[in-house]
This record gives C-alpha cells, sequence and structure tokens, in this order.
C-alpha cells in the first residue's frame, strides 16, 4: 500500500469515526428532518363478516364479528388536513373499511397484526384521497368471534 492509499484510508476512517460537520449541525439537521407522530381516530366498527366454512364435507356459511376502533399515525402538522378529508368522506371511507373487512378471509382476520386488512387499506385511502398524509394504521380494541 503506497503513501498517499494510506493517507486516503486514514481519513476515511476518520470521517467514519468524528463524522463530517459540528455536533450542533447534526443536531440542527436532525431536528429538522424529525417527525412527530400523532394518532387520529378514525372511527369505530363493528362488522358482520361471513366466512365459508366446511363440516362433515358440506360447505356452510357463517357469521363472524370483527370489531375495533381504527386509528391512523400522521406527521403532528398535517393532523388537521386529514381530519378535514375524513370529516368530507367520513360515509364512503366508512363503507370502504367496512367491504374491506367483508372480502378479507378467515385466516387474515384472525391475524392479531390484520396485515392483510392494513395494507388494504393503505390501498384504499391512496385512491379515496390523492395526499392522506397517513404514516401507518393502528387498531386497538380488536374482537373477532364467529
Amino acid at each position: 500500500m503506497g503513501i498517499n492509499s494510506q493517507k486516503w484510508l486514514s481519513l476515511f476512517f476518520l470521517i467514519l469515526l468524528g463524522g463530517c460537520g459540528s455536533k450542533a449541525a447534526n443536531d440542527e439537521f436532525a431536528q429538522e428532518g424529525a417527525v412527530e407522530l400523532t394518532e387520529v381516530h378514525l372511527g369505530d366498527y363493528n362488522v358482520t363478516v361471513d366466512i365459508d366454512s366446511e363440516f362433515e364435507g358440506r360447505k356452510i356459511l357463517l357469521n363472524g364479528q370483527l370489531s375495533f376502533s381504527l386509528f391512523a399515525t400522521v406527521d403532528e402538522k398535517n393532523r388537521k388536513r386529514l381530519e378535514k378529508l375524513i370529516l368530507q368522506r367520513k360515509g364512503t371511507f366508512d363503507d370502504r373499511v367496512i367491504a374491506i373487512c367483508r372480502d378479507t378471509k378467515l385466516p387474515d382476520l384472525r391475524d392479531p397484526n390484520l396485515t392483510v386488512i392494513r395494507s388494504k387499506m393503505k390501498e384504499m385511502v391512496e385512491l379515496l384521497f390523492e395526499n392522506t398524509y397517513i404514516d401507518s394504521f393502528v387498531f386497538s380494541e380488536i374482537d373477532f368471534f364467529t
């Protein structure tokens, strides 16, 4: 390894260990990029879902109940915008939440994280609202029984 290679390697490790810029500049950058998330209550839902099942070789249709409270996490500065969008289209939003729940298969309804429903909800709000500002959905008080 030549002298120039050693100098460049030393400079690389110095930058890697020490960082670039001052601590104050790094702290200021971190504060500018920081997002303060807050939860917005979107509604409480109690949805009857149809469940295809099989008993003694015969297909049967059962009813189940899925109930939950739905929240969205959003940057605090966009909270009012989201609340206004939801208020303007509350009926359509609620109808689509119910439709998503009813179209979901039994194994996905039993998922404690409701991963499939969460994914479908994200797609739905992106279609319903052009810019939702939603970071994620939070389900609480989830209850599912047949």
